[in-house]
């Protein structure tokens, strides 16, 4: 390596360029460095004789027993390394990629991936190994990646020209490898003559987390003995809406100073159709596209919360959603769109669009307060730029949240779109529920008679049934055992009372819900007497002593099957309920049957007695008052007829 030949101290650029006879690259080489020095290459020899600036692998093993302790087993070749050994230099390649990250935040660390090489048996492929160089001193060490690939699908395939970034190489950590697309299938030479028939160019975008190294501190010992037995995995990315083009040596970077995370791919050539050899059949792209790396994927974010299954009216009903970003790091800044739309059998239900907050790192909470008992369908959308940029959220209703990666793909195993949420009526509230039914107010003694009780939150749903209801009726006029109604559940939110009372009065009824009033109790019944029953109703007064020309009263008492006395409202039937008769006979027939207008018995009324009837509404009287004429002698025959 040559030595670094400063500026003397009192030598100006211009002296400098006058000594250089004004040749252009003697000033370039020896002026411009300023007081600092000349750029100078090294090249890094992998002889077996090299001391220092050399390139090194060392033999690298799948089991730890084959190691002696954290030390190197140098190797300058293949197949020196023994039984499974495998020397780690990366050996002749072409069409590889190569960038570097900060080991732990620190050291610069060289990585390499994939290109087009030569096996030991003299064969050429293309590989898919993933390789390190560990500066120590002015020498460098070669790592094999111990790349964990137990599904043909779980890894990236071998290929050359593929592009790679690194992304996240900062505050103390390693970072991830990101590599798109790639050329797969032939061999650059096969490609360039014509041969490659099945070459083809690649669209996947993966990435390697690069921490991985460091599992139980080993990662050092890994960088510079080559002693990795961590097992790394690759995270194959989806990403949304469509996407770029297949190609291969393609322009890749990544924009990520300030956490924008956003990757740039430009260019490269497109394979149009694998078995297409003509002279056509790539095409050179010119094309720009991004990758927001940091924004969350609806493939990486769960919903979680009972809130998505159930929920009672009136109450803030929550569930959460846990994202990721591309990378499996927590998402910030993630916009959903969340809708609460009523089902099919939910007629009339509101729809509500409640927002969603952030609660922590790239964990969200949506709060919804429903009004309306029914089903409803939860739609949850994550991403930005409208519903076009926008995919559905799914995942588990009965699991924790979390932002764990693996945690948030076994939830989403059930593949949901939406979720089916049932919204109960809230708490009973006594005095909203209702009561309706004529028997609520008015029924007729000895009839059976029934209402409806509606038991209702403070939403007016209804409630499902199942309330302790009680329903006793209190006589208001005389002094009687309280009567209780039959109670009966529907199950749907109504309760059928029925009952029957024998005594006509006035009665309070009150509803109970739990022992609280309810349903607008008390409420006031009235009972009425059924209609007179002939067998029960009598006349009374003095019927054998009667003075001529003189007024002459005498009663009849009306009462129904129960001995109720009849009782009807004046204004209505002012003589009551039933037709009474008092005939005034001067003779008295056998009978009248058959005989239509007949009276006293098909005998011979009195026409000249003056009769009146008038209702006692009191005590369901009817009054009769009657003026005979003088010397006049007469029989009294009463008939009742009922209505």
């Amino acid at each position: 390596m040559e030595s670094v030949q400063p500026l003397m101290s009192n030598e100006t650029m211009e002296d400098c360029y006058r000594s250089s006879n004004k040749d252009y690259p003697t000033f370039l080489n020896k002026c411009l460095r300023h007081r600092e020095a000349r750029l100078v290459t090294q090249h890094l020899d992998s002889s077996f004789s090299c001391d220092k600036g050399c390139s090194r692998g060392v033999c690298q093993f799948k089991e730890d027993d084959r190691y002696e302790g954290d030390s190197a087993n140098p190797c300058y070749t293949q197949g020196v390394c023994g039984g499974d050994g495998v020397c780690s230099l990366p050996g002749p390649r072409s069409g590889h990629a190569a960038t570097s990250f900060a080991f732990n935040g620190g050291y610069s660390v060289l990585l390499l991936f994939g290109g087009e090489i030569e096996s030991v048996s003299g064969e050429r492929k293309l590989s898919g190994d993933v390789f390190t160089g560990y500066m120590q001193g002015s020498s460098l060490t070669w790592a094999r990646m111990n790349v964990d690939c137990p599904e043909d699908w779980s890894c990236p395939i071998a290929r050359r020209d593929a592009s790679i970034a690194i992304v996240d190489s900062r505050g103390g950590s390693n970072g991830k490898l990101i590599i798109f697309g790639g050329f797969a299938g032939s061999l650059i030479g096969d490609y360039l003559t014509g041969k490659g028939y099945a070459i083809s160019s690649l669209d996947d975008l993966w990435y390697l987390d690069l921490d991985q190294i460091n599992s139980g501190g080993a990662g050092l010992v890994c960088l510079q003995f080559g002693k990795c037995l961590n097992p790394l995995r690759w995270v194959r990315m989806d990403v949304p809406g469509g996407r770029p083009p297949s190609r291969f040596g393609a322009g890749m970077s990544i924009l990520d100073s300030n956490g924008e995370g956003v990757l740039y791919l430009t260019g490269g050539i497109n394979k149009k159709e694998a078995l297409d050899t003509s002279a056509k059949s790539t095409i050179e792209l010119n094309d720009l596209y991004l990758f927001q790396l940091r924004d969350p994927f609806y493939r990486r974010c769960s919903a979680t919360g009972k809130g998505l299954v159930s929920a009672i009216a009136g109450q803030e009903t929550p569930f959460f959603v846990a994202c990721t970003d591309l990378l499996g790091a927590p998402a910030i800044g993630a916009q959903f769109d969340v809708a609460v739309l009523p089902g099919a059998s939910c007629t009339g239900c509101p729809s509500a669009y409640p927002p969603v907050l952030s609660v922590g790192v790239g964990l969200y909470q949506c709060i919804y307060t429903p009004t309306v008992a029914g089903e409803y369908g939860i739609f949850i959308k994550v991403g930005r730029g409208g519903d076009k940029f926008q995919e559905a959220v799914g995942g588990d209703p009965n699991a924790p949240a979390s932002t764990d990666p693996q945690v948030i793909k076994d939830q989403l195993e059930s593949n949901r779109t939406f979720f089916e949420v049932l919204v109960l009526a809230a708490t009973t509230n006594q005095m909203g529920s209702t009561a309706r039914g004529q028997g609520l107010t008015l029924t007729t003694s000895g009839v059976g008679s029934e209402f409806t009780i509606a038991a209702v939150d403070s939403y007016m749903n209804r409630r499902p049934g199942g309330e302790d209801i009680s329903v006793v009726m209190d006589n208001m006029k005389q002094l009687d055992l309280p009567r209780a109604g039959k109670v009966t559940d529907n199950s749907d939110g109504t309760y059928t009372v029925t009952f029957a009372i024998t005594v006509s009065s006035t009665y309070s009824m009150s509803i109970t819900f739990n022992s609280v009033l309810a349903a607008g109790s008390p409420h006031t019944l009235h009972v009425k007497a059924q209609n007179s029953d002939e067998t029960l109703t009598y006349a009374y007064g003095n019927f054998r002593t009667i003075v001529t020309g003189r007024t002459h009263m005498m009663y009849v008492q009306t009462k129904d099957r129960y001995g109720n006395y009849i009782s009807t409202d004046p204004d209505e039937l002012p003589t009551g309920s039933d037709e009474i008769q008092f005939e005034y006979c001067t003779t008295i027939g056998t009978t009248c049957e058959g005989k239509e207008g007949c009276v006293c018995n098909d005998g011979e009324p009195n026409p000249n007695v003056a009769v009146e009837v008038k209702k006692n509404f009191v005590y369901s009287l009817l009054q009769h008052t009657a003026t005979l004429p003088k010397h006049s002698q007469n029989t009294l025959q009463h008939s009742q007829h009922l209505r």
